[in-house]
This record gives structure tokens, C-alpha cells and sequence, in this order.
């Protein structure tokens, strides 16, 4: 917003000067204008009237800014938006394909023609509301699909999005709209007039300390190499199965892990390592337990020796997790043999993911680390997140903390 510096300048005469930030070669951007008021009047009095009409020409002034950026429409502001996340951001590829995903399925069909400055709170509100009450089906020829694939396609486009996925979707406009605002082209930015969707996401699942005992013990006697050593690292180190997917033996010093990257899969293409992890906290070294120091050097000699057979065209000789073809698995890959596991050892099936939840659960729950130490070995950006994701665990240690505290006390007025 443009600010207003007053001069008197004589009797009656005043010169305000609009100040609007700063020009490419570094000078002040101005405007101004001679303000005449009645010279009769005391100075305080002038001043008063001088300030009225300077405050008048600075709300036509803003005004105006904001008209010239009427034409400017959402999909301009959102191209320029991306290009700055790529540049100044240096946000990772797979981070922003799934920004282009969120706003090439909904938000460009929904805002993408209309004036950045012409979309309100009511818009967003509309759009959110549809969101979580699902879409109506496109309209088709007759005769063109039939009625099984017309039915397909209509439970599909009527399906609601949870409010965490609708969070996503805000977050994302609200996002967007900042920099919509920092760049000029809006004064205000309308999702701050918008009550935020409510995240309803499941509480993250885990195994509890009996079926983690079976569970290694099954792990161990893998007949496959190459998941016992998936698997292992899964389970002792807590690490993402798209950073375990990402793993080069160049990050693997035989007695820890270095996660320097992920791994990304585009649709119909191979998976690929990352040059950049989740997030910059996701960089961390993993010590291993003997047990997946065993596994994965044992998988090692395993390709090492299928590599020999295979010849000299092998595609990613420094990729950790490869198949038979010498590419690094999908990233459907591993849940599929984590099923797989699950279901021929009759062991109740959580997603692969929530190995994961298992292992740091197990840390908080040992209450032999801070919360930072987990954090930090979990890869979180922030401590908030390892707080808001395991609450149940903290929950159970506060109860024991208690539980301990009451005993001690218990244990002192008895004399003990």
C-alpha cells in the first residue's frame, strides 16, 4: 500500500507525495500533488484539511494500482508463482509437480480465467464447499461410453475430499494469494477472511511391542535378500520408504546411512532418485543396528553376484534397491512385498508406511530420547510435527512419567 508525506509549503499550499516502493535502478517510486485548503485558517486546521484530502488521494491512488491489476488474471499470477517457488525457493521437481497437480486438477478449472483481484472470500468458500461435498459429473455424448463406464465415472466425479485433502487445496490458494500479494497485483489476500478446512486424518497406525517382536524375528529369516535388507531398514531406522528407494551404496559407509535424497516417479516412467531429500532436516546420518548392517550387506553381495550374471549394462550401478533389470524399484514396489509379507505369515497388515510410525513410537516410548532427538532422527522439519503425529505415544509416556512420580511419593510417605 502506497504511504503519504505532507509539506506545507506556503499559506494555503500543500504538497503531498505518494511514496509506492522503489523503482528497477533503485529510485523512490512518487507521485505528486499540490493540495490547496484555506489559508485563512490556523496551521493545525490546514494540516487537518491537507491530511483529509492527502488520505482521499492515497485510497484513489491504491485504487487505481488495483484496477490496473484487474486484467491479471489467477493462471498469469500462478505461472509467476511457480517460477518463483523453482527460483528463489529452490523447492525440490517432485514438490512442485504435486503443487502443479493440486492446481492443474481443480484450482486453474475453478480460477484460472478469472481476475486475480475479482476473487473474494465468497469464491473460495464456494470452491472449498465443493470440495467436500463432491463434483458433478461432465456432461458426454450419447451413445459415446456405456452405462458401466458412465457410472464409473459419475461415483468418481461425485467423490468428496476429506478435510485434510481440502486443507491442501486452501493451504496452496492461501499460498499463492500471499504472493499475489507481496508482488502488488492484490492488496488484500481473501483466504484470510476463510476459516481454514479441519485436518481429519486417521491417527497414525503402529505395531505394538509383541507383533514388533514376531515381526523381526520373520524379517530375519527372509528368503529374499533384497526386502529382508528393505525391510530391516525399515524397521530399525524409521527413514521413508521414498528415501530408503533413493538409497545409493555410495551413502552406506557399513555402519550407517547417509539420507541425502528421495526418490520420484512420474506416471509411466522409472523411478528416479532426487537430488534433494523431503525436506533439508530430512539430511541426516542413521546409525545401524547390527541387524540391518547384516541385512543390507548381505543384500549387497546378492546383486553384486546377479550383476556379474547380468553383464555390463547395468542402469543405476550405485542404486541400493534394484530389480532384476537393474532399476530401482517402483514406488509401488516395496508395499507390494510388504503385503505380500504380511499376508503369508498371517501377521496383521498395517500400510509400509506405518513401519515407520512403529519405529519412532518405539523411540518416544523408551523415553530415552527428547523430542528433538527423535525429530531429528525421524527427519521431521519441525518437533511440532513429531508431537502432532505421536501424540498417543507421549500420551502413554506422560501416563508412566505420572505413574512413576506417584509411586516415588507413595514410596517416601511409607518410609521406604
Amino acid at each position: 500500500m502506497a504511504t503519504v508525506e505532507l509539506r506545507n509549503l506556503a499559506t494555503g499550499t500543500w504538497r503531498a507525495v505518494v511514496f509506492d516502493g522503489y523503482n528497477p535502478d533503485g529510485s523512490q517510486k512518487r507521485i505528486r500533488r499540490t493540495i490547496k485548503v484555506n489559508p485563512n485558517s490556523t496551521e493545525d486546521s490546514q494540516r487537518k484539511q491537507a491530511e483529509k484530502l492527502a488520505a482521499r488521494l492515497q485510497t484513489e491512488y491504491d485504487d487505481k494500482r488495483v484496477n490496473d491489476a484487474k486484467k491479471v488474471t489467477f493462471k498469469a499470477v500462478y505461472d509467476d508463482y511457480i517460477q518463483d517457488m523453482i527460483i528463489r525457493r529452490g523447492l525440490a521437481s517432485q514438490t512442485i509437480d504435486s503443487y502443479k497437480k493440486l492446481f492443474d486438477s481443480r484450482l486453474i478449472p475453478e480460477f484460472g480465467k478469472m481476475a486475480i483481484r475479482d476473487i473474494g472470500a465468497v469464491d473460495i468458500n464456494r470452491f472449498l464447499r465443493k470440495l467436500a461435498t463432491g463434483r458433478k459429473p461432465r456432461k458426454t455424448a450419447k451413445g459415446k461410453k456405456d452405462e458401466k463406464q458412465k457410472a464409473e465415472e459419475e461415483t468418481k466425479a461425485r467423490k468428496k475430499l476429506s478435510g485434510t485433502y481440502c486443507l491442501k487445496y486452501y493451504q496452496q490458494l492461501n499460498e499463492m494469494f500471499g504472493y499475489a500479494q507481496r508482488s502488488g497485483a492484490i492488496v488484500v489476500n481473501p483466504c484470510d477472511l476463510v476459516e481454514a478446512p479441519k485436518r481429519d486424518t486417521k491417527e497414525a497406525q503402529y505395531y505394538d511391542l509383541s507383533e514388533c517382536v514376531q515381526i523381526v524375528n520373520l524379517i530375519a529369516n527372509h528368503p529374499e535378500p533384497v526386502w529382508k535388507a528393505f525391510f530391516s531398514l525399515s524397521f530399525y531406522c524409521g527413514a521413508r520408504p521414498g528415501e530408503l528407494l533413493g538409497l545409493n551404496w555410495s551413502d552406506f559407509d557399513g555402519e550407517n546411512i547417509f539420507i541425502k535424497a528421495g526418490s520420484y516417479q512420474e506416471k509411466g516412467k522409472k523411478c528416479k532418485r532426487t537430488d534433494k531429500p523431503k525436506t533439508k532436516r530430512s539430511v541426516r546420518k542413521i546409525q545401524l543396528t547390527p541387524e540391518a548392517i547384516s541385512a543390507l550387506s548381505g543384500w549387497k553381495k546378492a546383486q553384486a553376484a546377479y550383476r556379474l550374471k547380468f553383464g555390463k549394462n547395468w542402469p543405476e550401478p550405485d542404486a541400493v534397491f534394484t530389480n532384476d533389470e537393474g532399476d530401482r524399484f517402483s514406488s509401488q514396489a516395496p508395499s507390494k512385498a510388504w503385503k505380500r509379507f504380511t499376508t503369508e505369515n498371517g501377521l496383521r497388515h498395517l500400510p509400509l508406511y506405518d513401519i515407520r510410525h512403529t519405529n519412532i513410537s518405539l523411540l518416544i516410548s523408551s523415553r530415552e530420547l527428547s523430542v528433538e532427538e527423535v525429530a531429528a532422527r525421524a527427519g521431521h522439519e519441525q518437533t511440532s510435527t513429531t508431537l502432532n503425529i505421536y501424540s498417543h505415544a507421549f500420551a502413554n509416556a506422560n501416563q508412566r512419567a505420572t505413574q512413576a512420580l506417584t509411586n516415588v511419593l507413595n514410596q517416601a510417605a511409607n518410609g521406604q
